[in-house]
């Protein structure tokens, strides 16, 4: 069965401009946006069918805190029978974390 990647990170930001810097850094990877709900803090994508994959589900979950934002990114393999999607999900959120952190 095909594992999961997850990664929290801390941004010094207000929520609201956490959020759009999700959603741009999301529309940015030109992955297909599934939901896009600010007031649930959830934004959900679709990245699109490769050679050693048939895509995955990207989340991006943000929770107002003190002093910023958490942010929760994981990334699954859309099929659970996807033996080949571990690295694609590490290079998922890692892609994500990466340009929030920017």
């Amino acid at each position: 069965m095909a594992t999961t990647k997850e990664e929290r990170l801390m941004l010094p930001v207000p929520y609201e401009q956490a959020y759009q810097r999700a959603l741009t850094t999301i529309q940015a990877m030109a992955w297909t946006i599934t939901m896009a709900d600010e007031s649930r803090r959830l934004i959900e994508a679709t990245t699109t069918l490769s050679l050693a994959s048939w895509g995955e589900k990207v989340t991006v979950q943000l929770m107002p805190t003190e002093g910023g934002t958490t942010v929760v990114i994981s990334s699954a393999a859309r099929l659970k029978t996807n033996m080949t999607a571990r690295g694609r999900n590490r290079k998922n959120v890692e892609a994500v974390a990466d340009q929030l952190r920017a």
